[in-house]
C-alpha cells in the first residue's frame, strides 16, 4: 500500500513493465512506454521528472537513447536513472560505471529495495 507522504513525481519508465508496477505500488505516477522511439515521443508530449531505464548487459558506451534525448532537447535536463539486476558478487561499481559511461545521471540496482529506490527518487523531487 503507497505511503500517503510519497512525492508525486512523474517517473517515464523504458521497457521495464515489472518496474513500473513495483513503482506504482510504492505511490509514484508511473508511465511505462516500450522502446526508445516511445520514450523520445513521451518526453516530447509531456516531460516526465525523472526517467528509469534499464541497462543492457552488453552496454560498454553511452545509451543510444540517452544521447538522442540530450540532442533533441539540450535546453531540457530530464535526468536518467540506468538499473540494472546486480551479478552475483558484484556490490553495484562495474553496472555503475557502465551506467555512467553510458551517459546516465545515476544509477539503481535491482531489485528493487523500496527503501533506497524512495530515498533516492526523491531526491529529484
Amino acid at each position: 500500500m503507497p505511503s500517503a507522504d510519497v512525492s508525486r513525481l512523474n517517473i517515464l519508465v523504458v521497457d521495464h513493465h515489472a518496474l513500473a508496477a513495483q513503482l506504482g505500488h510504492l505511490g509514484y505516477r508511473v508511465a511505462n512506454v516500450a522502446g526508445d522511439h516511445a520514450a523520445l515521443l513521451s518526453i516530447r508530449d509531456q516531460p516526465p521528472d525523472l526517467m528509469l531505464v534499464g541497462l543492457p548487459d552488453s552496454l560498454t558506451g553511452p545509451v543510444p537513447m540517452i544521447g538522442q534525448l540530450r540532442q533533441a532537447w539540450p535546453d531540457r535536463w530530464v535526468p536518467v536513472i540506468a538499473t540494472a539486476v546486480l551479478p552475483a558478487g558484484d556490490a553495484g561499481g562495474a553496472a555503475m560505471i557502465r551506467a555512467l559511461d553510458g551517459q546516465a545521471d545515476d544509477f539503481l540496482p535491482q531489485p528493487l529495495d523500496p527503501a533506497l529506490w524512495r530515498a533516492r527518487l526523491e531526491h529529484y523531487r
